[in-house]
């Protein structure tokens, strides 16, 4: 047994060991906001722990736990929600004890992005950002700002924006500007095509970089949903996207991705026509004119077959997709001749 009094810690055996266990299971944080981030889980039971042994239980099942028999697992959850955490304790005696917590632990996926954040040394700065429906002129208040909540923008999967950026060079120095979308939402800015040189500037307190404005265009395979735009300007040379503590600034904005519906390639001779999108899960294909041969394959974003169909001498094709509620890709091919169509069941 430990007691502590002023500075000082002091501890002696216990005169009566012949007590029950007490189990008391802890961890450090009542939520996590990764879904793939450790968690460290400890016992804190009234216990002699020699020859004690240790039973944890998760309801429901994380995606995995490191011991479910050790004094201290190690537990990823993997999904959101709420987990019931339970620890059975028993002593060298076969005397043991259980305790259940229910919602122990909350799980989110809201995993924030790398940190990354310039100086206030000195007045070297992003002072314009300008990107479709985000418009912020600001001045350098902060390293870092979050401007997420209050500047976003909604753009569809192959459509093509302008990005201009604005710096202060805070004097006659040069300042390099990038900027970063995570298309794929994978929590960095490492994967091709999600990069954006935005040049330099010299001797202005708020002039363009060089290659403003830069041509973005939203990658087809861009995952739908909520992401983040990452503006960055660093003295002397290029900032990487997760840099901090330089002579800079560094901002956030927010960016919706949404489906472009419709046709997004074809090689036959007259567009097909999809009715109607989005659908409820019916909907048809009038190919304009009639083929001896069709396949027709349904795919969901990740590349998963949903169905596949074959249809002769048809022209009308009528088709139900019975899974659940998302965006799905038509592929139509008849011999040499290809159309990929984008269509959401609501």
């Amino acid at each position: 047994m430990l007691g502590t009094n002023g500075r000082g810690v002091w501890g002696r055996e216990m005169l009566d060991t012949s007590f029950a266990p007490i189990a008391q299971p802890i961890t450090y944080d009542k939520e996590v906001r990764c879904l793939t981030e450790p968690v460290q889980f400890d016992c804190y039971s009234m216990l002699k722990h020699d020859g004690a042994t240790w039973q944890w239980a998760i309801t429901p099942a994380p995606l995995s736990i490191s011991s479910t028999s050790e004094r201290n697992p190690i537990v990823v959850f993997g999904v959101e929600g709420n987990y019931d955490v339970s620890l059975t304790v028993t002593d060298a005696q076969g005397n043991s004890d259980t305790k259940t917590i229910v919602n122990m632990i909350t799980v989110l996926d809201d995993c924030p992005h790398c940190i990354s954040y310039g100086s206030m040394g000195y007045a070297t700065a992003v002072t314009l950002v300008d990107f479709n429906e985000i418009y912020n002129p600001t001045g350098k208040t902060n390293p870092y700002t979050d401007y997420s909540d209050d500047f976003s923008t909604t753009i569809e999967t192959g459509s093509t924006h302008d990005l201009s950026v604005n710096v202060n060079t805070d004097g006659n120095y040069t300042i390099y500007a990038k900027a970063w979308i995570d298309w794929n939402q994978d929590l960095d800015f490492d994967d091709p095509d999600e990069e954006y040189d935005l040049g330099s500037a010299v001797n202005t307190p708020d002039g363009p970089t060089s290659l403003s404005p830069l041509n973005v265009t939203v990658p087809q395979d861009a995952i739908i949903g909520n992401t983040i735009l990452r503006v960055s300007a660093k003295y002397n040379s290029y900032p990487t996207s997760c840099e901090t503590d330089f002579d800079g600034e560094v901002e956030d904005y927010g960016v919706i991705v949404t489906p472009a519906l419709g046709i997004i390639e074809n090689t036959f001779a007259a567009e097909p026509i999809i009715y109607p999108n989005p659908t409820d899960g019916n909907f048809s294909i009038d190919m304009r004119t009639n083929y001896q041969s069709l396949s027709v394959i349904v795919k969901d974003l990740n590349g998963k077959l949903i169905q596949s169909n074959t249809y002769s001498e048809s022209q009308l094709l009528n088709l139900n997709i019975e899974a659940a509620t998302g965006v799905y890709f038509v592929i139509i091919e008849s011999t040499d001749k290809k159309a990929v169509i984008r269509i959401v069941k609501e």
